[in-house]
């Protein structure tokens, strides 16, 4: 993505005369390494993230559409709320019909 507008700033510069023909254009996106006590410091606020929207969810005070969408944007992901809980539903309802059904013991 980040790619993409880059690419794209470089060619409108072009067409407006502010970068010239000979100007070297090639350039390398790198982003920093997160070393580990990121790691762990990100895993312990996900566990107390979800652990609130839990929470929450439990008293109502919030749907599951507003915990995902938060969720989802503490881990910098962006998704369609609305289609992720249709693809949940549908996958409960594939685990539901795949799970045995049980009989009441018979008393002989």
């Amino acid at each position: 993505m980040l790619q993409i507008i880059l690419d794209r700033v470089i060619r409108e510069a072009q067409r407006a005369g502010r970068l010239g023909p000979r100007i070297d254009t090639t350039y390398e996106i790198t982003f920093p390494e997160i070393d580990s006590g990121e790691h762990q410091t990100l895993a312990h606020s996900a566990y107390y993230l979800v652990q609130a929207l839990t929470s929450a969810k439990a008293q109502g005070w919030i749907s599951d559409e507003t915990a995902m969408h938060m969720l989802f944007k503490f881990a910098g992901e962006e998704i369609n709320v609305h289609e992720e809980l249709i693809r949940v539903g549908a996958q409960h309802g594939i685990q539901t019909s795949m799970q045995p059904e049980t009989q009441p013991e018979s008393k002989l």
